[in-house]
């Protein structure tokens, strides 16, 4: 199958657009079922964690799930980023935003 940004790039530059466009409606109607499946599924997990919060063990056995343990702390390739005086504020380990190391603008240069 062609990736959806290959068929919206080509269509665009050769002024297919409206060929392409029933390609983008199912596409969006298969993305939208997709979201709202995982909207779904987390709404019961959320529902799962919920009920057993009230200390019977069922909370630890949906939090410690396949897709938590995926995840990781800050979600599908995320950084944890708890700011100034938190354990590691990037994934250089310095505080900072992304390609200043330690909060250098030049990177110790």
């Amino acid at each position: 199958m062609v990736r959806s940004d290959v068929v919206m790039e080509l269509a665009w530059r050769h002024g297919l657009t409206n060929e392409a466009m029933p390609y983008f409606i199912n596409l969006m109607r298969q993305y939208q079922g997709k979201v709202d499946a995982l909207t779904n599924e987390v709404s019961e997990l959320k529902a799962k964690v919920e009920r057993g919060a009230g200390g019977n063990g069922a909370a630890a056995s949906v939090t410690g799930s396949g897709a938590n343990q995926l995840m990781g702390p800050a979600g599908l390739g995320g950084r944890l980023l708890l700011g100034p005086g938190g354990p590691a504020s990037n994934a250089f380990g310095g505080q900072g935003g992304p390609g200043s190391m330690n909060g250098s603008q030049f990177g110790g240069f």
